[in-house]
This record gives C-alpha cells, sequence and structure tokens, in this order.
C-alpha cells in the first residue's frame, strides 16, 4: 500500500478511513479544528462519531489463546477450525497456523473479538488486532520484546519460538521482568521502547508497509456482511475483469523482463568469471609484494645498525657490544674520547639523536661508556668508506 499512498491525497484517504477503538472510537490524525485528546496516553487522537472502514482494535477488546494439534493433517485442521469459525456470532476469529515438528502436528494461535465492540463497529469493518499489526515492526527470526505506551495502556509484547505473547501492565505484571518471567524469556534480553507519541504514527506505517497476503491473514474480515452477492451483477464483474487484465497484463510484463535479465547474466557469466579469477591473480601478487616489501625493510634496517657500528668502530671505537631495545640502539665499548665518538654519530644524517646512557668510566687512558642512539629509517647511512670513494 506503501507505493499507493505516495500520492498525498491517496495517503489523507486511507488516514481519514483508519479508527482505533479504546473505550470508543478515535481517529489517528486530527484536523484542523478537531478536538484532540491531550492525556499523555491518547495525545494526537481525536474522537470519533461514526465507524471507519478499517479499525485497528485494542489489546483489551480480544481475547488470545494458544493450543495444540497433534497427529493431525493440515486439510483436517482447516475443517475443523471452519467448524468452529461457523459457531461464533459477531466479528470473525482470526486463527494463524504454524508448523508444530515435535507433535507432528500445528499450533493454532486464535484471536476472539469481545461481544462489546458490535456497539463500535459496521458490519463491514476490517478489523486489526493491534498486536498482531505490531508483530510487522519486528524481525521475527530473532526473540523480541516491547514496552508499549498504546492508547488503552502500558502494553507489553514478546515474540519468541514462532509465538506472540502480549499483557498490559498492571497487578503483578507491573514490570517487564515478571512479563518476560511469565512467557519464559531472559530478564536481560533487549527491550524496544514505544512511547505514545511514536505508537500513532507507528500504526499508520505498518499499514502501509505490511504486504497485502499478511495484512489480510491478520485481519478479521466478514465477508459475507461485505459482499451482497444478490448484487453482485455483470455490474460489478466489469470493474473485477479490468483489475484481472491489468494484474495479468503487469505480471506478464515483469516476468518476461525477468527472462531477458537471467538471459543477460548467463550469456555474461564466462566473462564474469575470467574477470574474477584475474581479480584472484592480482590480489595474490599484490599481498607477496607486500610480503617482500615488509621483508626487504627490515634487512635494510639490520644494514643501517652495522653501518653504524662500522662508522664509530672506524672513528676509534672499540665496540664490545651493541643491542637493540625499545629505546633505541645501544653501543658499548671504549674510546679514547667518548664525546668525540657521541659527536661523530650526532652528525651522521641517519642518526636523529644520541646520548649517553650512564656514566663515563677512565681506565687506563680510555673512556668506557654505553651510548642510546635514536636514528631515522627513511635516510641512507654513507659509510666512510663510501664518502672516500666518491
Amino acid at each position: 500500500m506503501k507505493l499507493i499512498t505516495q500520492n498525498k491525497k491517496l495517503s489523507l484517504l486511507l488516514q481519514n478511513n483508519i479508527a482505533y477503538l479504546d473505550n470508543e472510537l478515535y481517529g489517528l490524525f486530527a484536523n484542523e479544528g478537531q478536538d484532540v485528546e491531550t492525556s499523555s496516553q491518547l495525545r494526537g487522537l481525536y474522537k470519533l462519531d461514526t465507524p471507519k472502514p478499517i479499525i485497528i482494535v485494542a489489546k483489551k477488546h480480544y481475547s488470545e489463546s494458544w493450543k495444540t494439534y497433534s497427529a493431525i493433517s493440515l486439510k483436517e485442521l482447516k475443517q475443523i477450525l471452519k467448524l468452529q469459525h461457523s459457531k461464533v456470532e459477531g466479528a470473525k476469529p482470526i486463527q494463524r497456523i504454524i508448523t508444530n515438528k515435535e507433535q507432528d502436528g500445528f499450533d493454532v494461535h486464535t484471536i476472539v473479538f469481545h461481544e462489546l465492540i458490535q456497539n463500535f463497529i459496521s458490519a463491514k469493518a476490517v478489523l486489526l488486532p493491534e498486536t498482531e499489526l505490531l508483530a510487522n515492526f519486528f524481525n521475527l527470526n530473532k526473540k523480541s520484546v516491547a514496552e508499549v505506551e498504546t492508547p488503552a495502556g502500558t502494553l507489553f509484547w514478546a515474540h519468541s519460538g514462532g509465538k506472540t505473547f502480549s499483557a498490559y501492565k498492571k497487578g503483578l505484571l507491573s514490570n517487564i521482568s515478571n512479563f518476560l518471567q511469565g512467557v519464559g524469556l531472559p530478564e536481560n534480553a533487549d527491550v524496544y521502547s514505544i512511547n505514545a507519541e511514536q505508537y500513532t504514527a507507528l500504526l499508520f506505517e505498518l499499514i502501509e508497509t505490511t504486504t497485502l497476503d499478511k495484512l489480510l491473514a491478520i485481519a478479521s474480515i466478514n465477508f459475507t456482511n461485505a459482499i451482497n452477492k444478490n448484487k453482485l451483477h455483470q455490474l460489478y464483474l466489469a470493474p473485477l475483469l479490468v483489475a484481472t487484465i491489468f494484474s495479468v497484463s503487469v505480471s506478464g510484463y515483469f516476468y518476461m523482463s525477468k527472462s531477458m535479465l537471467l538471459n543477460d547474466i548467463s550469456d555474461n557469466r564466462a566473462e564474469a568469471m575470467a574477470l574474477m579469477e584475474s581479480k584472484r591473480k592480482i590480489d595474490t601478487i599484490e599481498s607477496t609484494l607486500s610480503s617482500v616489501n615488509s621483508t626487504f625493510k627490515e634487512v635494510e634496517n639490520t644494514h643501517q645498525i652495522w653501518a653504524l657500528v662500522y662508522k664509530v668502530i672506524n672513528d676509534g671505537m672499540e665496540v664490545s657490544r651493541f643491542k637493540r631495545t625499545e629505546k633505541g640502539v645501544e653501543l658499548t665499548g671504549r674510546a679514547e674520547k667518548a664525546s668525540f665518538i657521541l659527536g661523530e654519530l650526532n652528525k651522521m644524517p641517519s642518526v636523529s639523536g644520541a646520548t649517553f646512557s650512564g656514566d663515563i668510566r677512565k681506565s687506563r687512558g680510555m673512556d668506557s661508556f654505553t651510548i642510546l642512539l635514536q636514528f631515522d629509517t627513511t635516510k641512507h647511512v654513507v659509510s666512510s668508506r663510501e664518502k672516500n670513494e666518491s
């Protein structure tokens, strides 16, 4: 219906034909001059004097039950449910069937509307239970829990194992934890919160965006009252025929378009596979180049350190030990003048900083010391031999 109601006038037409049934009938969106309810729960709604064709029914006006039918076929189950429907007066019950593999049968969810609602609705009205409509807001492949501020009161709602559960906040169910325990869900489950201001717009959005087959599955429609068979003559069959032809034409067009797309995909499949193979080879080459580049960088860094050691040995330092640490590279040894060695290291382009680490000790005319240096790996070390050769 969202495709249809993109037109503003059609959207307004749909809004004006939807009502919400609490203690009284309310319209969802008020126009200028209409008396709007200002209470926290009924905010934005306005009272109606006449019924509407589509009525969203509050949870308080119907009862829900689950029943398991074991060792039975779907055909037999539908016959049983049909007999049950025939005995109910007033609004038609809504029944949803879920396969139960453990019982080799089915679980049936039944919604029965209270007789009181007949005072507010017409015989031709389409009834939508708010809890079933709300289910289309959540991903039913996961466990979902919600606390909703509805016009009829705060409603706890949950879905688990293909089944939906709901109850108003009152009595023993004074908080969401008690409700979760009652339906067998963990207390730490994620809870959606929908306030009163969001709820009205959400109901209309769900009617617009829910697919027609799902909408009909959760709706109570009394076709006997809605259609007068005595008046169903050619005048009514002509529009129906036009709609059928239109539907078949559109379906045929989309079928042909789909067939043409599938043919194009089939024709281009070989080319696509070749491109994917080329992409795979390129990714492999790039991965190999990255690995080789990383290895070359490590080797280059090692050569730079050896070049530094070679430089201080040529400058007269007896190197007894050198090692790499988190702070940099430590050179330990002795020379006639420790300050001369330190100065020469600081002159090197590849060294970003060189300092003494610890004390300088004199022994037999030689300085014993340790130098901590950091070097810039982006600059190449030029040894004395290279300078002389140049």
